[in-house]
């Protein structure tokens, strides 16, 4: 394992616009967008994360959305303007408690399936009753999906929409990292361990083409209790970086508020990877009414318990998990959401479903400060803002041993890790 190692320790947010949510790449507005991240630059913040919506920027298989290519670089100048560094999220399916895709990978134009046929052989889909609903062309549907990991047209496609994107974009000075295979094993697990190498593989061998920038591959809860991933220690392999997607991570509470649950996950990710992960959507829903109170939620399709917490709450919880964090060697952390959604964005798929998807900001629907926003100033602003990574920031497990049975292995560390914490 790492001997002690210190490095930066990175704040950062994930942003999509308070009155705009997911569709902010086709209603662009550049004043809006500037506010914003003026906003998140005076609260100390370094890094902001974007997350390129599949289908907003390859709406088909062999087209890319030049709308939403020239939104993309005002965002990047803007965050520029501000002194913020932007990690770009590549293919992101999992966003605000909802599977989005674009409609032709869950279902294909039919000539082009009979020219990609001649080309890769029969595609691989899901059955609708083995998947949750996904979003595309803002609504729910209940149709096949290609497997993304496994199957050829599928990769073809992304590669093209890389050589457009990283093509264009690949030397930006403002571009901190590409975080890759953010909800990918959401949609379907994959078929084998190799089928997810040779997925990175070639997806990082397309990057690298065009941008020495960073690249992150990611992984979730999904991914660390399935044999075949993706694996962390292969992400180390393929990738500069290892991120964890915590979106899913409030699935692992079984009380409210337990920081002890993102500790667990992020130790058992750097034991596994072997090397300093960083944390994406961090966050807790809350309620303006100063209550706190468990909610029947949905997420992917799936039922759960979401806890809405006070303000003060989320702001207490939020610092202390970032101190841990700090403290225990995560070299960097981005927060959920920058802000509370409007009605009107919340009627939007999947928020219309989705409850604790809606009110993790640190600002409110009409665009004030929560304590959180104080609070996560004071916490940038302290010192060091530096991380650490000692043998603490590992657990002591037989790899070997925990991916002969994951889901098993995940369970056991868990309460042994709780009963120790």
């Amino acid at each position: 394992m790492s001997q002690q190692d210190p490095r930066p320790f990175v704040s950062g947010i994930t942003y999509w616009p308070r009155r705009k949510g997911l569709r902010w790449w086709e209603a662009f507005d550049r004043s809006e967008v500037c506010d914003e991240l003026a906003h998140i630059a005076a609260l100390g913040f370094q890094s902001v994360r974007f997350g390129l919506r599949w289908e907003d920027f390859q709406p088909t298989s062999g087209k890319v959305n030049t709308y939403a290519f020239r939104a993309f670089e005002q965002a990047l100048d803007a965050a520029n303007e501000v002194k913020l560094q932007v990690v770009v999220t590549l293919f992101p399916l999992t966003l605000q408690g909802g599977m989005h895709i674009p409609d032709w990978v869950s279902w294909p134009n039919p000539i082009h399936e009979l020219q990609q046929l001649r080309r890769f052989g029969k595609p691989v889909t899901v059955s609708p009753a083995t998947l949750s609903p996904v979003i595309y062309k803002w609504g729910y549907h209940y149709t096949p999906s290609q497997d993304i990991f496994g199957d050829a047209a599928i990769r073809d496609a992304q590669t093209y929409f890389l050589h457009e994107l990283v093509g264009y974009f690949g030397s930006h000075p403002d571009i901190l990292a590409w975080q890759l295979g953010e909800g990918l094993e959401y949609l379907r697990k994959p078929d084998t361990i190799e089928t997810v190498r040779q997925w990175y593989t070639v997806i990082v061998t397309t990057i690298r083409e065009y941008s020495r920038i960073p690249i992150w591959g990611t992984t979730s809860i999904r991914g660390l209790t399935l044999q075949v991933g993706p694996r962390p220690e292969y992400l180390a392999e393929l990738c500069d970086a290892v991120a964890l997607s915590l979106d899913q991570g409030m699935l692992l509470r079984e009380k409210a508020l337990d920081p002890v649950a993102v500790l667990f996950l992020h130790h058992l990710t750097t034991t596994l990877a072997g090397t300093f992960v960083h944390i994406v959507g961090l966050g807790q829903a809350t309620k303006p009414d100063h209550t706190g109170s468990w909610e029947r939620d949905v997420a992917f399709g799936q039922s759960l318990n979401a806890y809405l917490s006070t303000y003060e709450e989320q702001a207490h919880y939020i610092d202390y998990v970032l101190s841990e964090l700090q403290r225990v060697g995560a070299p960097g952390v981005w927060l959920s959401d920058y802000a509370d959604y409007t009605e009107d964005v919340q009627r939007i798929p999947s928020l219309d479903k989705t409850i604790y998807a809606r009110t993790r900001g640190l600002i409110d629907q009409k665009g004030n400060e929560k304590p959180l926003a104080s609070t996560v100033k004071t916490f940038i602003a302290s010192e060091p803002q530096t991380c650490e990574i000692t043998s603490t920031s590992f657990l002591d497990i037989d790899v070997e041993r925990y991916w002969y049975n994951p889901q098993a292995e995940f369970k056991r560390l868990w309460q042994v890790f709780q009963n120790e914490h």
